[in-house]
């Protein structure tokens, strides 16, 4: 089982549709996915890290359903970004980057995931009309 796998099943067990274009839910879990982030920006900034972490998990869980709702693979989107990513740090496109505020910068020639996720997307549209 994989954390897409669970979010499935919460899903189907509440009634929600799965693997299927559903705009209107998937606005739905934007919604969410806003709301979950500013409570847990809160959280840190009140020092209260047991609900800063139940809120950063609860932002997966409903990207997860977000995704879900536009019939898009977590994981398989997760592998791309993850590729994408770790070419930043792995010596792909040279030494890592580092930006002036600590975080890893994109290298020259670094390519990013869009490319990659719109071919993900457009499996999802073919997998819709097909069914």
């Amino acid at each position: 089982m994989s954390y897409g796998d669970d979010q499935t099943l919460f899903m189907r067990l509440g009634r929600q549709t799965v693997n299927q274009w559903n705009p209107e839910q998937a606005g739905r879990y934007m919604a969410h996915i806003e709301e979950e982030a500013r409570e847990s920006k809160e959280a840190w900034a009140e020092g209260d890290y047991v609900k800063s972490v139940d809120g950063a998990v609860d932002t997966i869980v409903v990207a997860l359903g977000f995704l879900r709702s536009l019939a898009i693979d977590p994981d398989k989107a997760w592998a791309v970004v993850l590729k994408a990513n770790m070419s930043k740090v792995d010596g792909t496109f040279g030494p890592t980057v580092w930006r002036q505020d600590g975080q890893i910068g994109k290298p020259d020639g670094f390519i990013p995931p869009e490319a990659e996720l719109q071919k993900l997307i457009a499996l999802s549209m073919e997998k819709i009309k097909d069914a």
